[in-house]
């Protein structure tokens, strides 16, 4: 034996690489076992007509990672517009209808800032009118929009002068709070 053949037995063991490699495969491995949060999310499982009501037994759940879609709808209402199959059921797809039992709902021109549930007040001169009533319907406004019809609830004993009203464009509509 030469004195070359024990400088290799001196030599360090590569510690660093081993080092590495373990923390490559310790990452890649809790990469791999980490999982999104999720959370269940409404979805349409039948098609809903605007207007028609959504029924819990119109939805499906899915699990979808947290925070993708918004905020979810509330599960009952009536559809604010057609609703397909396999759509994500969100907040702007369904709204409450309040309309008190026995009263009419009428279309009128609401101004912005009307919601489903407001009160209001609907006042106008010819033919005399001063009645409140509450929004049943308020559609979301055009970037442009100015008013938009909604379905505003009245009693039974107006709702023929309100209509009226309406649609000869000298009804005023005043929100409550």
């Amino acid at each position: 034996m030469g004195y070359g053949a024990g400088v290799f037995w001196l030599e360090r063991p590569p510690l660093l690489r081993w080092i590495a490699a373990a923390l490559l495969v310790i990452g890649s491995a809790s990469l791999d076992l980490a999982r999104d949060a999720t959370e269940p999310f409404p979805f349409v499982a039948t098609a809903v007509a605007r207007g028609d009501p959504v029924d819990p037994a119109d939805l499906e759940w899915r699990d979808v990672p947290v925070g993708l879609l918004g905020a979810a709808a509330v599960a009952s209402g009536v559809a604010t517009r057609d609703l397909a199959p396999g759509e994500p059921l969100t907040a702007g797809a369904v709204a409450d209808v309040v309309v008190p039992g026995g009263w009419w709902a009428v279309p009128i021109e609401l101004p912005e800032g009307a919601r489903a549930g407001t009160p209001v007040r609907l006042v106008a001169l010819d033919p005399a009118l001063d009645v409140e009533g509450v929004v049943a319907e308020a559609p979301t406004p055009g970037a442009f929009a100015v008013a938009v019809p909604g379905l505003v609830a009245v009693p039974p004993d107006v709702a023929g002068i309100v209509a009226q009203a309406a649609g000869g464009g000298r009804l005023v509509v005043l929100l409550g709070t």
